[in-house]
């Protein structure tokens, strides 16, 4: 695999730079959808199968309109092999997190796969070079406390299932990462496109392997006309929230990003309440109103202090 080249450093411009924080905060409210319609799936299909039809009915989607925006130039990227591995980074990181779901409640799940902004911090830290303030580590460290208070995990949570969820988070860190990194290169399009490919090529051979060894996870079957429709729609969900999310990391920095994910456990909160009766109890919306604030405080502050950045015209 050839190195991957550091992405250069650049002043971003500000108003780009809040509207991809705009766009996390939309994708990190449909993205819960999807989580919710595969943890319907899960009785009846495997984690497996169901990442698998998430990764085809997204290319699906994508194809058309990258054939009318880019043409047949959108459909290899400039760096390929980079977004062979955002791919495979995806998948796995996928299948972990279905397969989750399937043993534990959605948010207890969310809440340990939130480990991500931790890393993506640290990450952007080391290997960007990016300057994160005490503001943004405080943000970070704020919101994570109030995704504990809202999930309230006991000992058994966090027994060996959790090191699933915590390993899709750390893998989804590095996945983001590199999504900015690909940025320099393509467009979001083409990178979409090209690692859903990938991870479905990934999970092709997943899926050999589980009917081959019969793994329960990985094992492919048949869908009825009720989960197809499920499917579909975890697919449009799925495939609508990761686009605008890759958008989002084009136009923002990884450590302004991470802390407006915290966003996604409120969705799913209010989603349970919706579609499974389940009413946060008010220590949870204690928790929810801590989320909310931290990825607040982050999105208006940075508004007011890229704005002053900007000179008068």
């Amino acid at each position: 695999m050839t190195a991957v080249p550091s992405a250069p450093l650049r002043a971003d411009d500000p108003r780009e730079v809040m509207r991809g924080l705009g766009l996390v905060i939309i994708a990190m409210i449909l993205l819960p959808g999807q989580d919710a319609t595969a943890k319907f799936l899960t009785g009846t299909l495997s984690p497996g199968l169901i990442t698998w039809v998430r990764f085809f009915l997204q290319s699906l989607f994508m194809l058309p309109f990258l054939l009318y925006f880019q043409g047949t130039g959108g459909l290899v990227p400039k760096r390929l092999w980079l977004n062979v591995l955002r791919g495979m980074l995806v998948a796995t990181s996928s299948v972990l997190f279905f397969a989750a779901i399937k043993f534990m409640p959605l948010a207890d799940a969310l809440a340990i796969f939130f480990i991500e902004p931790f890393v993506l911090t640290i990450l952007s830290v080391v290997i960007d070079k990016e300057h994160v303030g005490w503001r943004r580590r405080t943000a970070v460290a704020t919101g994570f406390v109030g995704v504990i208070i809202v999930v309230q995990p006991s000992w058994s949570v966090f027994g060996p299932v959790s090191i699933i969820p915590a390993a899709c988070g750390t893998l989804f860190a590095i996945y983001v990462l590199l999504s900015r990194r690909s940025s320099a290169f393509d467009t979001t399009l083409t990178m979409q496109f090209s690692a859903g490919l990938s991870a479905l090529a990934v999970l092709t051979a997943f899926l050999a392997v589980g009917w081959l060894v019969g793994m329960p996870e990985l094992m492919p079957s048949l869908a009825g006309g009720r989960e197809i429709g499920l499917l579909l729609l975890m697919g449009a969900l799925g495939t609508s929230g990761h686009l605008l999310f890759v958008q989002a990391a084009r136009l923002a920095p990884s450590s302004l990003i991470a802390p407006m994910q915290y966003v996604e456990i409120v969705a799913a909160a209010l989603l349970g309440y919706l579609v499974f009766g389940d009413f946060p109890s008010l220590t949870k919306w204690i928790g929810i109103v801590i989320i909310v604030g931290s990825g607040a405080y982050v999105f208006f502050r940075e508004g007011r202090v890229r704005a002053e950045e900007v000179p008068a015209a």
